[in-house]
């Protein structure tokens, strides 16, 4: 216990800097992250908020999806749709200080995604903590989700996914290692 307990506070430590915009690095953030009792890659309550959130967007109703970004970021605060919604949300209120510290976040954690491999080959796979990360990151470099398969590779899992680029619809074929979620599911349901 006492070793969960140490990632937990390096997480939250870690954590209170990102929130500050004090140096933060998310990679090791999201890694870290990753290694608490914090988290839940199908967390049913943030699968929830993120669909009111996203209802709420196209009713143009900002304020109930900064509320429910709000909710989100509580629970965790890395991630990237709930940023990326703050972010538009905020400049729709004319909110644009908030609306920029979003982006920054947003971008900091898209970054790191795009840091940890080029997605081209199963060896390069861009790392996800969760599937929900594919299709807003596929967003923040102008491409659009088509169709994705899994796949094992001996011990690691993959999703392959189609996308399209938005503005010459040229086809990409990414990878993405799910292995961190996945990990996580064979732990909790074994």
């Amino acid at each position: 216990m006492l070793l969960f307990q140490s990632k937990n506070q390096r997480y939250l430590q870690m954590l209170e800097r990102a929130k500050m915009m004090d140096a933060p690095d998310f990679a090791k953030l999201r890694k870290i992250f990753a290694m608490t009792e914090l988290y839940d890659p199908y967390d049913l309550q943030i699968a929830d908020w993120r669909e009111k959130a996203r209802t709420a967007w196209g009713k143009s109703e900002f304020a109930e999806v900064v509320r429910y970004g709000k909710q989100i970021l509580e629970k965790n605060f890395i991630d990237l749709e709930a940023h990326f919604l703050l972010w538009q949300a905020m400049k729709q209120l004319g909110k644009n200080e908030q609306a920029d510290y979003h982006l920054q976040i947003f971008s900091g954690l898209c970054d790191s995604i795009r840091k940890s491999g080029d997605g081209k080959t199963p060896q390069t796979a861009f790392q996800l903590l969760s599937a929900d990360e594919e299709t807003i990151f596929l967003r923040s470099m102008n491409l659009k989700f088509k169709e994705a398969k899994r796949m094992q590779i001996d011990n690691s899992r993959f999703d392959v996914v189609l996308a399209e680029e938005q503005k010459s619809q040229t086809a990409q074929k990414l990878y993405f290692n799910i292995d961190i979620p996945y990990q996580w599911m064979q732990k909790r349901f074994s």
